[in-house]
Parts: C-alpha cells; structure tokens; sequence
C-alpha cells in the first residue's frame, strides 16, 4: 500500500502560542491516521509532536521579511512536493498560502482542503477558493464566502486536555468567579461587559470577581491600557488583567471559575466558549454563533441576539445572578450538558477522522 503523506501549512507551530498552541494537538490527532505529515509553517517555537510529523519553518520567529518568507514557502514547498507522494494538502487559515501552492497541487493532482473560520470574506479567501477541493468551517457562520465547497464540520477541541475538575465535597469559599478568554479588542465589546459588571454590583448580593485572560490585539494596546484604567477605577481589585496564558494553563483557569463571559461581535462561533464548555462551564453569551451551539435546557444562559449594549449589559447580570443562585446539584447538571455539546459535536478525534476520510476518497 503506498504511504499516507499529508502537507499541512501552519500559521504558527508553537506550544507556547497563546493563541495557536492548539494546533499542535490537532497535528498529533492527525499523525495517527497518516505515515508522514510535513508541516510548512510561518512561525515555529517549542515544538511537543508525534515522530512522523516535519516542521519546516518561513521564519517569522527571527523575523523574515515577506520577500524572505515567500522564497523560504517555494524553498520548502516545491522539494517536499517531488519527494513525497502527498494524499492530500490541509491548509489551516492559510488562504495565502493555498493560493501560492494551489497551481503546484492542483498540476500533481493533490486535492487540498482550507481550514477557514472567521467572518470577513478576504479577497485572498477568495482566490484559495478557486484552488481547493473543500472549505471546511466550523459552523455555518464561521465561514461566509459563497461558495458549495463549504463544508461544515464543526470545531476541534481536544476534549481530553478541557476536562471538567474533578468532583469535590468541600464548600467553596472564593468569590464567584467571572472569566472573559480572548484577544482585548474593541469588537469583543469589553465596555459593555464593563457595563455588565456595573449592574452586577448593584443587583448581587454575593463577593464576585472577575478575570480578564489575553492581550491586545495588534494595535489595540493603547486601549488595553485604557480598559485597565477604567476597571481600576470602577471595580478596583474585584477586576483583573491576567495577561496570555499558555494552552497548557487553560482548563485550569477554566475549572476554578463559575461562568464564562463573551460578548464578540465577529460573528463565527469563538472556540474559547467552547474549550470552556468542554470544561463544563456554563457560558453567558449573546453571540449569535452560538444560538446554534445551545439547545433546552441549557440554552437558558444564552442572551437575545440584536440588543442594544444597555439591554444586553443588563442581561448578562441577570442571567449571572441567577446562574449563582442555581443548586450545586443544578450546576453540576448544567456543567454536563454544556460538555456533551461539545463531546458530541466538537471533537477533535472526530474533526481529526473527517480529515483523514476526506483524503481517502
């Protein structure tokens, strides 16, 4: 039987990536169902990978320019395409670089799928998308180029590495703890949780706290430094600015915390709600992605989609009050619905499978 060589292009390839890091365990995932796997990657950094995967770097680690990278992609790329007899190419959020191998793979009859899940529609996305055999998405919002190689497959998350605590009898004695995971950007609508927390201070009768893991986006550090003034000022310790955390650290904060907080604007479904539900916690959220995501009885969090940020502030600290007030027995209950959702919908080891079937046929 001739081998099964997957090529799979990387944005970034590093386990200390705060962003990124999760890539590597959907390589690992992968690796189990081919011989070899090479990897062309923009950034490499620490590196923790199953033995018949190949990282080859364009070297935005040590800062490469865009002429240097481009030469580094066709040094690598073109050799690995007369050395290996490939099944398939699996570009992940790379549209760039699918287009730059899109006529290569497409001459050596190498069918290519392209990882895609953000709402803008690029023109970049749409010159891969004359190249590819398939677009896969995670939901149906996460991807709105018009096009009917769309393929909607749901998130991977490894469901091994979110896991809920471990069960315990001992009463909790810390505040309730809030948790918002993301980049700190303006369209993740921050003033109005802000707000939210407002309301929540005047209608709760309980110590709550909260805590804000990630950084700014690129150019966005001016109005970090502003949110952090202004959660100083009007929480004072009961806020605070966490910093990135590493992959690794994720289920942890997620485990100790009571609910999570997301408010994006971007319109496909953020995989942080769901690496939090695959921890078990509950998420207050009024993004519409993840009207599709929820279903009775656990869709009772959920806030109506189209409010205005005073309606919707409100509604955050109503449904967080009344999520507080659940029985421990009711919490545990809803921990399990929301990670089943996830389970059954968003599991890696079966995004991994439908990868590895998609090159099958």
């Amino acid at each position: 039987m001739a081998p099964r060589n997957l090529l799979w292009f990387n944005l970034a390839t590093d386990r200390d990536d705060p962003v990124l890091a999760f890539t590597l365990s959907w390589l690992n995932a992968a690796a189990a169902h081919f011989d070899h796997i090479d990897v062309i990657t923009m950034r490499a950094g620490s590196l923790d990978l199953a033995e018949n995967i190949t990282i080859h770097s364009l070297g935005k680690e040590s800062d490469a320019s865009k002429a240097q990278q481009f030469l580094r992609f066709y040094r690598h790329f073109l050799p690995s395409l007369r050395r290996r007899n490939y099944v398939g190419c699996f570009a992940h959020m790379q549209p760039r670089l699918a287009s730059l191998a899109g006529p290569f793979l497409r001459w050596k009859a190498v069918p290519m799928i392209l990882w895609y899940a953000h709402g803008n529609v690029p023109w970049h996305l749409r010159l891969a998308e004359r190249w590819v055999s398939q677009i896969f998405t995670p939901t149906a919002e996460s991807c709105r180029l018009a096009s009917e190689k769309i393929q909607v497959v749901g998130h991977g998350i490894d469901t091994d590495h979110f896991q809920p605590a471990p069960l315990t009898t001992e009463p909790e004695t810390n505040p309730f703890t809030i948790v918002y995971a993301g980049r700190i950007d303006p369209i993740k609508r921050m003033e109005m949780l802000f707000s939210a927390l407002d309301h929540l201070s005047a209608q709760a009768h309980f110590p709550w706290q909260m805590r804000i893991i990630g950084v700014a986006s690129p150019g966005q550090e001016d109005y970090e430094l502003r949110l952090r003034q202004e959660a100083k000022h009007r929480f004072g310790e009961r806020v605070r600015f966490s910093g990135a955390r590493h992959y690794q650290d994720m289920p942890d904060i997620y485990q100790t915390a009571d609910v999570l907080w997301s408010a994006s604007a971007t319109g496909s479904l953020d995989k942080v709600l769901l690496e939090a539900m695959a921890c078990g916690l509950p998420i207050v959220t009024n993004s519409e992605a993840a009207v599709e995501l929820l279903h009775p009885p656990a869709d009772e969090w959920l806030i109506p989609v189209g409010l205005d940020d005073r309606a919707a502030a409100l509604h955050f600290a109503e449904k967080t009050i009344q999520l507080q007030r659940q029985t421990p027995s009711k919490r545990r209950e809803l921990s399990q619905q929301v990670r089943s959702v996830v389970v059954e919908n968003h599991n890696l080891s079966v995004l991994a499978q439908t990868i590895a079937e998609a090159f099958s046929r």
